[in-house]
């Protein structure tokens, strides 16, 4: 009994001790562990649960809608639209004959004041004829204000430096007479007109009568305005223009005489060089190829020069052919001489390129003419 009593002592004591440090036995620290675990897990679902309804709750954002910097914009595709380029737009509907509400009002501005005339700093700008709009203005004038639009400063150089001169020729404009102003005042048409107006070399820009064509540019408050005096360019010589007398036409006599000479020289066969050509068919005249060589051996004339190039650079098949003849093969002789026709067919016989010419089993028809000197003839079947 007395040792069980000293054992029942020892763990009242231990019981003690244990209980001031705080220690858990083995079963409690399990107990509190699993209590802890159950804790966590309820306010994680807590919160799960409470930003659910945050979300249900909360509206949600509409997304903006993309839309183009400019409303002149609207047309191009995204991939094409280069963001360097502010005005790109307009560029890409001059092309179509559309210029944007800013520039239309710009171009209404200027000649309204055209055509009633006005005082710039006491100089009086008569009446004068309203100014066109050129595609090659427009896109000179678009770059520039683009370029001043980035760089946020006016200047009269578009990019690297270059001058209204150096663009209009890489634009292709030929002139004989440009000049540029520029302003940054205001995206108004009305108010950066207004501003203009105050410069007289400006105003003096917009009233000059010799100034026919015109570009404008618009990027934010940068304005560009190109005015023109274009290059009067002579229009292209025809290959075929109508003479002041047509004589081939009504001169059956060399019609003869030539399908007499060329036809007795295939009749008989001949050596052309060193190569021997034997007797073919006779030639059949032609009106069409008639035509074409008269027409050519006019051109000659008017040029001065013996060649089988036309003065527009036309070719004997694009003679031919604008003369209406449908050929399957065909050829061409030409010659600078004054002589009777027996001589020129006898000179083109002394030459080996013009002989075979002559002497083709393949041809079936001739036309030849003489104007000034200048002899043609042209070879051809269908």
């Amino acid at each position: 009994m007395m040792v069980t009593a000293k054992n029942l002592m020892a763990l009242l004591v231990l019981s003690l001790i244990l209980q001031a440090c705080e220690v858990p036995f083995p079963k409690e620290e399990k107990q509190q562990s699993k209590k802890q675990k159950t804790r966590k897990k309820s306010k994680k679902k807590a919160k799960k649960s409470n930003n659910q309804t945050a979300k249900k709750t909360e509206p949600q954002k509409a997304e903006a809608p993309t839309l183009p910097k400019r409303l002149n914009e609207s047309p191009i595709k995204q991939q094409e639209y280069d963001e360097t380029a502010a005005d790109l737009s307009e560029y890409l509907t001059t092309e179509k004959s559309e210029l944007s509400y800013a520039q239309q009002a710009m171009l209404n501005e200027i000649n309204k004041l055209r055509r009633k005339g006005c005082t710039c700093n006491g100089q009086y700008f008569p009446p004068t004829k309203p100014l066109t709009v050129n595609h090659k203005l427009i896109r000179t004038a678009s770059y520039h204000a683009s370029h001043m639009y980035q760089k946020k400063r006016l200047s009269h150089t578009g990019h690297y430096g270059l001058s209204v001169d150096v663009r209009l020729k890489n634009e292709g404009y030929s002139y004989r007479e440009a000049s540029q102003n520029i302003t940054a005042i205001s995206a108004s048409a009305k108010e950066a007109l207004a501003y203009m107006m105050r410069n007289p070399k400006n105003c003096a820009n917009m009233m000059r009568p010799d100034f026919k064509d015109v570009g404008i540019g618009n990027s934010g408050n940068f304005w560009s305005q190109v005015f023109a005096k274009p290059k009067q360019i002579a229009a292209p010589i025809p290959t075929f223009y109508k003479p002041q007398t047509v004589s081939y036409s009504k001169n059956l006599t060399f019609q003869k005489e030539m399908l007499k000479a060329v036809n007795a020289l295939r009749a008989k066969g001949c050596y052309c060089g060193n190569t021997y050509y034997p007797p073919v068919s006779s030639l059949r005249w032609n009106k069409q190829l008639e035509r074409s060589s008269y027409y050519h051996s006019h051109d000659m004339a008017r040029q001065g020069k013996l060649s089988h190039r036309g003065s527009n650079g036309s070719k004997l098949a694009d003679r031919v052919t604008k003369a209406g003849y449908d050929y399957r093969s065909t050829g061409e002789n030409v010659s600078y001489r004054k002589h009777s026709i027996q001589a020129a067919v006898d000179s083109w016989k002394s030459s080996p390129g013009h002989c075979v010419n002559i002497m083709r089993s393949e041809f079936t028809e001739i036309g030849a003419a003489e104007y000034k000197n200048y002899w043609t003839q042209n070879f051809g079947s269908k």
